[in-house]
């Protein structure tokens, strides 16, 4: 009984063994496409997120990105490169960010 339970199971992890080998060499390397130079220079639309924070005058917090940029300078905030938000003046400020991959934040800076 336990020699054929063995062998059972032998069967059984040889077959998935197979099996998931199997589909990794599928591919051969004249299957993979090959994208032409017109197809290679097409522009994908970026992604463009918002946040929106509320802050005090006096406030100051650090958000993610990076090329930190003024979409509109309510002269409400200011902001270093590291990702530092400073809360100035009552106003609102929209300040972008890079994420890379085409991706860009845009922080609603509202100061109260």
């Amino acid at each position: 009984m336990k020699k054929k339970l063995l062998a059972g199971l032998l069967t059984v992890s040889a077959c998935f063994s197979i099996g998931s080998t199997s589909f990794a060499s599928s591919v051969t390397p004249s299957q993979v496409a090959k994208v032409s130079e017109s197809e290679a220079s097409i522009i994908t639309p970026s992604s463009i997120f918002e946040a929106t924070i509320k802050m005090k005058v006096g406030e100051s917090i650090y958000v993610t990105g990076y090329s930190f940029w003024f979409v509109h300078d309510g002269h409400a905030v200011d902001y270093t490169q590291e990702g530092l938000f400073v809360a100035l003046n009552p106003g609102t400020s929209i300040i972008a960010a890079n994420f890379g991959n085409g991706n860009t934040m845009h922080y609603t800076v509202i100061v109260e």
